[in-house]
């Protein structure tokens, strides 16, 4: 009970280190979570994008405070121990991650329906593969984040006007904006079938076609969360050790 506590006091305070000063980049997920859930509406599909977009984003939207104002350092000095500190910022990022995913979820499913009412021919069950695969890939840079963040977290620069981990420039702005467009065209082609398959992931594409006919689709889901799940115990698990051997 002591030490759930302990993890709700270091969630409680990384919320209000968030929320103190200027945080720019709350403004940057949310208009984000706001356009594509527009986007989701008209093309189901599009909910896709948001998983492995918003995982570069929540690291430094939850805990870029602590760099700007130089209090990385206050945690070494509370009665707890590194692991809690680890614990908690995981399970924050997490429940955020994870909260937005199942959000945009239930959006894309809610957008299904409303499609199939107007007569469009549409399934959940041809894009969900789809979904799983963009959550898996940002378990997988979200955790990463994390652990770079605990292991290197004094090279990382906060500016006020950015509110990100290091120092962005104009140029990052531009590459960030024709990624997320490459990655929407990219979409656009393959769901209009302009885009052919690539004949070297057929095998890829044939064994999860597999999956996905297997138990309703409960084998593949269980196959993209398995690599999410593993993903962040095996970071969750290097972070620890090298936060605990890391001289603060």
């Amino acid at each position: 009970m002591k030490n759930d506590n302990r993890l709700l006091s270091l969630i409680r305070a990384d919320l209000i280190t968030m929320n103190g000063g200027r945080n720019s980049l709350k403004l940057v997920v949310l208009i984000m979570c706001l356009a594509f859930g527009a986007m989701t509406y008209f093309a189901p599909f599009m909910a896709a994008l948001v998983p492995p977009l918003v995982s570069f984003f929540f690291v430094p939207m939850l805990f870029g405070n602590e760099l700007k104002y130089h209090s990385e350092r206050l945690n070494t000095v509370l009665p707890v121990s590194r692991r809690d500190i680890v614990d908690s910022r995981f399970i924050l990022t997490l429940s955020f991650y994870c909260g937005t995913s199942v959000l945009f979820y239930v959006l894309m499913a809610l957008a299904v329906l409303d499609q199939q009412r107007q007569g469009i021919i549409i399934s959940l069950s041809d894009i969900s593969p789809f979904y799983l695969a963009a959550f898996t890939i940002g378990a997988v840079i979200i955790s990463g984040k994390l652990r770079k963040h605990f292991a290197n977290s004094r090279a990382m620069t906060m500016t006020s006007k950015t509110g990100g981990i290091r120092r962005a420039k104009k140029r990052e702005y531009v590459y960030a904006v024709i990624m997320a467009a490459m990655l929407i065209l990219l979409c656009l082609l393959i769901f209009s079938d302009v885009l052919p398959a690539v004949p070297t992931l057929s095998l890829i594409v044939h064994f999860l076609g597999i999956l996905g006919e297997a138990a309703g689709g409960l084998l593949l889901a269980a196959f993209f969360l398995s690599i999410a799940a593993f993903s962040v115990v095996y970071k969750y698990i290097c972070t620890v050790c090298e936060y605990e051997d890391k001289e603060l």
